[in-house]
């Protein structure tokens, strides 16, 4: 836990007192397992998004900051940062109403994990923003991480959502990949997925973008 962040209950109790600080005794093993028990249901909504259930923003910039420093110890290892946003994500809300396009990012999320989250190389999957996911992949060169991207493109593409009392909706995703290089910070790294993302955008979407 971040020194910052500790409420005052959480560090050992110093008594300064004539003879030097006494350390306060340690609560008993079943009162600390209840207090870990209750705090991670809290530690379980930070790290994850309500609606997809994929990691939170905060969740992934963590495990953005431990892969650029696992770089810095291991120059040999790769990491790529791909932005996944839903192309026309406002029209469709406007159109179709917010519940309609709740459902429209579950079913994004969905695909996300069913084609990226269970790889040979570790995977990271997160919803930032709005109608933008981000998805760290571990160990895989550019080339790879845009074709599993591309697969997952196509995939949505090629699906018709059925919405209650709606005509079936289709949806499209634009992606921007960025490899992670030497010496680059976790907001260099994200910078450069998003600037990936805009190209993909700008190029006519549905379509996805590497910038190595």
């Amino acid at each position: 836990m971040d020194p910052l962040t500790r409420s005052d209950d959480s560090w050992p109790h110093l008594f300064a007192v004539e003879h030097g600080p006494i350390e306060s005794p340690a609560p008993p093993l079943s009162t600390a397992g209840e207090q870990l028990e209750r705090s991670r249901p809290v530690e379980l909504l930070l790290d994850h998004d309500e609606l997809t259930r994929l990691l939170s923003r905060r969740a992934v910039l963590d495990r953005a900051r431990a892969l650029v420093e696992r770089l810095r110890r291991e120059p040999h290892r790769r990491a790529c940062w791909a932005m996944v946003d839903v192309d026309h994500f406002r029209a469709i809300v406007e159109c179709h109403g917010q519940a309609a396009a709740d459902r429209l990012l579950v079913a994004t999320a969905a695909l996300l994990l069913r084609r990226l989250g269970h790889l040979e190389a570790p995977s990271h999957l997160g919803r930032l923003d709005g109608d933008e996911f981000a998805v760290l992949l571990e160990d895989r060169t550019p080339r790879q991480a845009w074709r599993l991207l591309n697969h997952v493109r196509k995939e949505l593409a090629a699906l018709e959502h059925h919405l209650p009392g709606l005509a079936p909706l289709h949806a499209t995703l634009s992606v921007g990949i960025a490899v992670l290089g030497a010496g680059m910070e976790v907001e260099r790294w994200h910078e450069r997925a998003e600037r990936a993302l805009c190209v993909a955008k700008v190029a006519g979407r549905n379509r996805v973008e590497l910038i190595v």
